[in-house]
Order: structure tokens, then C-alpha cells, then sequence
């Protein structure tokens, strides 16, 4: 009982750390040195290197762990946990409306306004704009949040299993939350927010981690078939995040072999750490 109370708060403690990596992400667009192009291109490398690790993870760690544990759900929970962040992205419009409509240049929308009454179509059109920008990153924190849940059971899961899985998780689910928040504050930002609200909004939708690790403990129950069922539902989330969101999004500004190169080195790096591990 005490190494279970131990280990609980353990990962509350990591679950933490994950959830201010987030904020500090978000805090970092309302910063001068986020426009430098070079700082762009660096977040870009950050988010391939996180890519590599998400996918290594999922395919050598947990999928793995989770055939183990309960071989006949563990796929299963491999499919809902891909789908389950497929239809959320799909139902708030975060990953299609960023790459499209959402993208408007706020240069381009002052030059609007700023056009004679015989252009009132194009003030209107730049007001809808606004209000779209507006309505889109309030979803986008509700499908961060639901993300946010699964990030903080697979955290809980990983460690119950194995301190390496575990380790794995912990530094794939930072990096992650580092770079979706800085999205997430590019985002409010572009929709006019205030920098305090865009601290406070970031603050609670990283506090679903920690409600996910309390929510493994307190609502799931510990054992080896939810464990595995767990850990496949995680698998499938790493999958769909570093294949369908973030891969995407570092290449989307990026024409070289850069990215390229720091998501392969991400996934050796995964593959490197277990060896030495496992061999020592």
C-alpha cells in the first residue's frame, strides 16, 4: 500500500511537470523572439525530434507492454485510442481549421478595417474572421483537453508497468505539451486574447493531465487487463498525434531534410535509451 501511495503521487508529481511544460509553451508566442524566423524553424527541428520519440514510443514501448498485458484488447484499445483523437480533432476543427480558413494574417485584417465605407464588405468579411478565429480556440481547448485525460492515463499506466516505459511516456508527453502549447498560445493570440487569459486558459487545460493520472487510480481498475487496454489506448493517441498532427505541422514551413532528420533521430534516440538500458 505505501509504494502504491508512493508511486501515486510519483506520478502526480510528473503529471505536474507536464502540465507546465504546456503552459510555458503558451506563454512563449506573446514573446518579440518568437517571430524570428530562426526561432521558427528551431520549434519546427523540436517538434520533428518529439514526432520521432511519440512514434518510437508507441510502437517499442507500448504497444508491446500492452499485448503483454492483456493480448486480447490491448489492439482494440490500440483502434479507440487512434479514433477517439481523430473524431475530437474532427468535432472541434482544432487540426483541419488551422491548416485552412484559420490561418488569416492579422495585418491583413487591420488593412481591412482600415478601408473606406465603400469596402464594407471587407470590414464584414474580416469581422467574421475574427469571430471564427474566436469560436475556434475555444474548441481547440476542448480537444486539447480530452487529449490532455489520455496523456495523464497513459502516464499512470506507463509507470505501473515499467520505470523505462515509463521514462519514455514522461519525455514524449513534455515535449508534446511543449509544442501544443505554444499552438495553443499562437492561437489566442491571433484571437486577440490577453496574455493573462491565454495563461489561465493554457493553466486548466493542462490540470486534465494530472485530472488523468487521478482518474487511472481512483475510476480505473488497476489491474493487468485495464493496464493493457490502457497502454493501448495511449499507443493509438502517440500514433495519431505524431503521424497526424504534429509531423504535418513541423513540415509545413520546412522544404529540407531537417525535420527529417530530427524525427529519425527522435526514434533512435527511444530505441538507443532501451538498449542501454536493457543491456546494463
Amino acid at each position: 500500500m505505501a509504494a502504491f501511495h508512493q508511486g501515486w503521487l510519483a506520478n502526480l508529481v510528473l503529471a505536474a511537470i507536464a502540465s507546465a511544460s504546456l503552459v510555458l509553451g503558451a506563454a512563449l508566442p506573446s514573446l518579440p523572439v518568437l517571430r524570428l524566423h530562426l526561432f521558427q524553424h528551431r520549434l519546427s527541428l523540436l517538434i520533428g525530434f518529439s514526432s520521432g520519440i511519440m512514434l518510437a514510443t508507441a510502437l517499442h514501448e507500448l504497444i508491446p507492454e500492452a499485448l503483454e498485458q492483456n493480448p486480447a484488447h490491448a489492439m482494440t484499445g490500440v483502434a479507440i485510442g487512434f479514433l477517439i483523437l481523430y473524431t475530437a480533432e474532427r468535432v472541434t476543427h482544432f487540426h483541419a481549421c488551422r491548416h485552412r480558413d484559420c490561418e488569416v494574417d492579422d495585418s491583413e485584417l487591420l488593412h481591412t478595417h482600415g478601408e473606406n465605407c465603400a469596402h464594407e464588405h471587407d470590414a464584414s468579411h474580416a469581422h467574421a474572421a475574427h469571430e471564427h478565429i474566436h469560436h475556434f480556440d475555444t474548441m481547440a481547448l476542448v480537444g486539447m483537453a480530452i487529449h490532455n485525460i489520455a496523456d495523464g492515463l497513459t502516464l499512470a499506466a506507463a509507470f505501473s508497468v515499467a520505470p523505462l516505459v515509463g521514462v519514455m511516456v514522461v519525455l514524449a508527453i513534455v515535449l508534446h505539451q511543449s509544442a501544443v502549447g505554444v499552438s495553443l498560445g499562437a492561437i489566442m493570440l491571433r484571437a486577440k486574447r490577453s496574455h493573462r487569459r491565454i495563461l489561465w486558459a493554457a493553466s486548466i487545460v493542462a490540470s486534465f493531465i494530472i485530472i488523468g493520472v487521478v482518474f487511472y487510480y481512483v475510476v480505473v481498475p488497476v489491474g493487468a487487463a485495464s493496464r493493457g487496454v490502457v497502454l493501448g489506448l495511449a499507443a493509438g493517441s502517440f500514433l495519431y498525434v505524431a503521424a497526424c498532427d504534429l509531423l504535418p505541422h513541423a513540415h509545413a514551413d520546412d522544404e529540407g531534410w531537417s525535420v527529417t532528420a530530427c524525427t529519425l533521430a527522435g526514434y533512435a534516440f527511444v530505441l538507443l535509451v532501451a538498449k542501454l538500458v536493457v543491456g546494463s
